[in-house]
């Protein structure tokens, strides 16, 4: 088995537009998730943004990190997911999303490591919100939902995954979860909303220049600074 990251990312966010380029630890949020991606064991990185003329953008800061792009349609994540895995020809696909620059590597490690003959689709729970936020799903799956569906189930089609949590009983689906002393997921650290990117930025910036901090180590972080999480406590996950 040889997983791709396929990481979407586009700047039309409705809370927070132009997020994935704003500025992060010296670089923007879409290269951070890439550089915590390429830590992880995943055979390679494609980059899945939208034929929008503003996300050209987006497209030129993967390529510039020799990162494959593949755009497609805006509303249609889930044709856009399976565009990209077949110009990668991916039969494994570990979904990604720009809205969490921290990415832990080794939560991708953990979806990787549970994948079995037969399963579907693999999700991982229990990280903090935006850490452990990534699913392994097979190509052969993806095709299946994307015959079962119309465009116009617009759910199913922008979160690319959900049908699989919704009909367990017609897919092979599990979840892995994550280690005893990293299961805070009361802790947000993905970007919906300005206090989150705020939040984000300063966890990076307390361990910059490294990238390979872990989950443990941003646990402790901010325990050591409950200010920082009362900062975004506020903000509601968009399902």
């Amino acid at each position: 088995m040889k997983p791709v990251v396929i990481v979407q990312a586009r700047r039309g966010s409705s809370r927070l537009p132009d997020k994935v380029i704003a500025p992060l630890g010296g670089m923007t949020v879409v290269e951070h998730v890439i550089r915590r991606c390429q830590l992880s064991r995943a055979a390679g990185i494609v980059l899945a943004t939208t034929t929008a003329e503003r996300d050209a953008a987006v497209a030129e800061i993967a390529r510039s990190l020799g990162v494959p792009v593949f755009r497609g349609s805006e509303p249609d994540v889930l044709a856009r997911y399976a565009g990209a895995a077949e110009m990668a020809g991916a039969r494994f696909i570990l979904r990604v999303t720009a809205d969490c620059p921290l990415i832990d590597p080794a939560a991708i490690d953990q979806a990787i490591d549970a994948y079995a003959g037969g399963i579907d689709a693999i999700f991982v729970d229990g990280y903090p919100n935006g850490l452990g936020d990534v699913e392994l799903v097979t190509l052969a799956a993806l095709r299946e939902v994307l015959e079962i569906t119309t465009p116009d189930e617009t759910y199913y089609r922008e979160h690319v995954t959900s049908y699989f949590a919704k009909n367990r009983d017609r897919f092979r689906v599990v979840t892995s979860t994550a280690p005893e002393d990293v299961r805070r997921p009361e802790i947000r650290l993905s970007v919906d909303e300005q206090p989150d990117l705020d939040v984000v930025r300063l966890v990076a910036a307390h361990f910059a220049p490294r990238l390979d901090f872990t989950s443990r180590e941003i646990i402790g972080f901010i325990d050591e600074h409950p200010e920082i999480a009362a900062m975004n406590r506020h903000v509601r996950q968009r399902r």
